[in-house]
């Protein structure tokens, strides 16, 4: 193969009919998607639903190009839901590393410049597209609910990156979930918006769910 678009047929990309499932399963991950705002892509690819996000799935090919997994993919690979997600999640976190930082580190800020009523963390991937799939990766919520410090807030900055905070710092989530709000309607691209939800992470009963204050939001 000379190269990644000599996967495609009629224009079309179609990983199942060049490659067997066990010559591309080490290169399928997942990327997690707006439900609502991703109807129609939708009804051609596989996907887990949660809350209102889709975790679907594509194949690396370790540069620009990303081939999406489609149903005709699990078709022809006679391959069930359940075995492409736990596969996935496993190469996801193998070639996609996360990357969890405090919000001075991400700007760049020296220690003794910075002042912070209530800590914020950034958790993305190393490669800085797509990064809110991390949250899904098996053990991750849990690790940083530890090492943060008890339950917590995600906040769906974008499709790319989440913003951390310890649930016992904010008093008023609903709060947080006006600023989500405005801040996809005024400052970020239509196809960025990951949710107008806040999210939440339960230590005690490792739970990730959507804010009980959000969901008729």
């Amino acid at each position: 193969m000379n190269s990644w678009k000599d996967l495609a047929i009629d224009g079309k990309f179609c990983i199942s009919r060049k490659l067997s499932y066990q010559s591309a399963k080490e290169r399928i991950c997942i990327r997690v998607l707006n439900r609502g705002h991703n109807r129609s892509r939708l009804e051609k690819l596989p996907f887990v639903a949660w809350e209102d996000l889709a975790i679907v799935f594509f194949f690396d090919t370790g540069g620009a190009e990303e081939i999406p997994i489609t149903a005709e993919d699990l078709e022809r690979w006679e391959l069930d839901l359940y075995e492409l997600y736990r596969n996935a999640l496993v190469q996801s976190r193998r070639i996609h590393p996360p990357l969890f930082a405090t919000m001075r580190e991400v700007l760049g800020i020296p220690e003794n410049e910075w002042e912070e009523e209530i800590p914020l963390y950034v958790l993305t991937c190393r490669k800085p597209f797509y990064g809110s799939a991390v949250m899904f990766y098996p053990g991750m919520m849990a690790y940083l609910s530890e090492r943060i410090g008890g339950d917590l807030y995600v906040i769906p900055c974008s499709v790319h990156e989440l913003i951390l905070v310890r649930r016992q710092k904010i008093d008023d989530p609903e709060g947080l979930h006006t600023i989500i709000r405005r801040v996809n309607r005024e400052e970020l691209l239509w196809g960025d918006v990951l949710s107008d939800s806040l999210y939440e992470y339960l230590e005690k009963e490792d739970v990730l769910r959507r804010a009980d204050s959000c969901e008729n939001g």
